[in-house]
């Protein structure tokens, strides 16, 4: 099955060890959230780790970012970045200011340009999602202590 080539690619695994760099430096640079039990805060966590991920991705990678592919402009890439990846990653940031600080919502610029390199390497956004998964759940891991 063509759609899940992406588990057996060696970038989707650095993609996922980058993913506890950015843990690492989000929990340098910026003030983690409250951790007042968010473990038991089930509808929290189910929807900012499952919910929220994938309707980001399917609107973000899924929609945007595959409109704006179909048009030759946004079709160059920069390293290995498509023009079409940096705007989508441009919009996910400015999303994130309504319900975070602009440190935060800065934050999560470059792990979207990873999550966007992998809709344009698959053409699909299946990888995308469970990074975007696995990076959430790594950081209320990290931050709900």
């Amino acid at each position: 099955m063509q759609s899940l080539t992406w588990i057996k690619d060696k970038q989707f695994y650095v993609a996922c060890a980058l993913g506890v760099f950015f843990w690492g430096l989000y929990a340098f640079f910026v003030q983690p959230i409250d951790p007042v039990n968010l473990f038991l805060q089930t509808d929290v966590l189910f929807y900012s780790v499952l919910i929220f991920p994938i309707l980001e991705e399917l609107v973000f990678r899924g929609f945007v970012q595959t409109e704006l592919m179909r048009r030759n402009t946004w079709t160059s890439t920069v390293f290995g970045i498509s023009y079409a990846n940096i705007l989508t990653s441009v919009l996910f940031c400015t999303a994130h200011v309504f319900q975070n600080s602009l440190e935060a919502s800065l934050a999560v610029f470059i792990p979207s340009l990873i999550f966007g390199y992998f809709r344009d390497r698959y053409q699909h956004v299946y990888a995308s999602i469970a990074l975007h998964i696995f990076y959430n759940a790594g950081f209320f891991t990290m931050f709900s202590r």
